[in-house]
């Protein structure tokens, strides 16, 4: 099983979207690399993802996740598109 650390990609078991590992919310030895299964169910990872440009932000326990080897998105915001979310202005 591949270790979940601080900047791993992680998703829930249920499925959504995929997050990024912010930080132990039971923190052990810092900086260390642990599996899911050296971790004890009660541990809980603070998580961060986007939907869009708005950032969110949840803590969840460690049984409820699954990580995530790779994740491409489905579609790249464009420069214009990132502009126009940004300023609230059309940029086209």
């Amino acid at each position: 099983m591949e270790p979940i650390q601080v900047n791993s990609l992680v998703q829930l078991l249920s499925g959504g979207p995929i997050m990024t590992v912010e930080s132990f919310a039971n923190k052990f030895n810092e900086g260390t690399s642990m599996t899911v299964r050296d971790i004890a169910d009660e541990s809980r990872l603070n998580c961060e993802w986007f939907d869009g440009l708005e950032l969110h932000q949840g803590t969840f326990e460690v049984a409820q996740l699954r990580p995530v080897a790779e994740h491409k998105p489905d579609k790249p915001l464009s420069e214009r598109a990132v502009v126009s979310a940004y300023t609230g202005i059309d940029q086209s």
